[in-house]
């Protein structure tokens, strides 16, 4: 009796090229595109179709960066729950783009901050420095959670947001109800004393995404406080993925858009992956 052979339905490997990891770790070749991604901080913003291979992109610049010494990565993928969860808040910040952007914007750099002094924390050599924090200890004892980040923000944001009717009081209070101004002072000392760097990899903004006015604002707000983290912040480092019709919604919403992250933006075609090379190197694997 001859023994059944089960085969894999595709023998070149998962459909969706970022859950392939053994795939991806033989055959992912770097282009000049990667290269400019890892090489220059000057465009924070990969732009791509779905499927054009951004995720992908996401698992192979986390394994560079994770790979080099004193850098910390810090990922934020958030699930489709995180976003829509993000929304009612959003909406207290009123019914214009510019209004919700500056909101957001505020909100997602303290978020950031937080992210960054957590790091820190973790590093014994820089453990006591943190605790001798004023501000940011006090903030870290209710941040440091295993929640996901948007949903510590949401967590923050809310008790304050209900704290105002209106929404342009509310954006005015929201940096010294945070105390934003005292964290990024706070910060700037630990990260002199630092020997770490960090880098941000954010994705699949586009889970919960609607293209509305609430939805285009968040994003339009995640984009401007990255940007305005990493302007004052030579230690910090980010890459953030954005599928192109979310550009073009932001684009097209947000009048100030282009002038004010101008250069930032990265159009990505696609990642070039040698199929043929990994499909040689693992066929006997792959066809039993």
């Amino acid at each position: 009796m001859v023994a059944k052979q089960s085969t894999n339905a595709n023998i070149l490997g998962d459909i969706r090229a970022e859950s392939d990891h053994k795939m991806l770790d033989l055959a992912f070749f770097r282009t000049p595109d990667f290269l400019t991604l890892i090489e220059s901080t000057d465009r924070i913003v990969v732009v791509g179709r779905r499927g054009t291979g951004k995720s992908a992109l996401f698992y192979e610049l986390k394994k560079h960066w994770t790979s080099i010494r004193h850098v910390s990565v810090i990922t934020t993928a958030p699930q489709e729950e995180h976003m829509l969860g993000l929304r009612p808040i959003a909406q207290k910040f009123g019914d214009k783009i510019t209004r919700i952007r500056a909101g957001i914007k505020i909100a997602w750099k303290y978020a950031m901050l937080m992210e960054v002094a957590s790091q820190i924390y973790e590093n014994y050599k820089m453990t006591d420095s943190v605790r001798a924090t004023q501000t940011i200890w006090k903030h870290l004892k209710t941040w440091r959670t295993n929640d996901s980040t948007l949903t510590k923000l949401r967590v923050k944001l809310k008790p304050i947001a209900n704290e105002y009717v209106s929404s342009e009081e509310l954006i005015a209070e929201l940096p010294r109800k945070l105390e934003l101004n005292e964290i990024s002072e706070e910060l700037r000392v630990l990260l002199d004393k630092s020997e770490q760097q960090f880098v941000f990899l954010i994705d699949r903004l586009d889970e919960g995404y609607e293209p509305d006015i609430i939805g285009v604002g968040i994003i339009d707000g995640v984009i401007y406080g990255t940007n305005e983290v990493l302007n004052e912040f030579h230690k910090i480092n980010a890459t953030l993925f954005l599928r192109d019709n979310i550009f073009r919604a932001v684009a097209h919403f947000d009048p100030d858009f282009s002038r004010n992250v101008e250069g930032k933006f990265y159009d990505y075609i696609g990642i070039v992956i040698s199929y043929l090379t990994w499909w040689v190197l693992d066929f006997d694997k792959r066809l039993i």
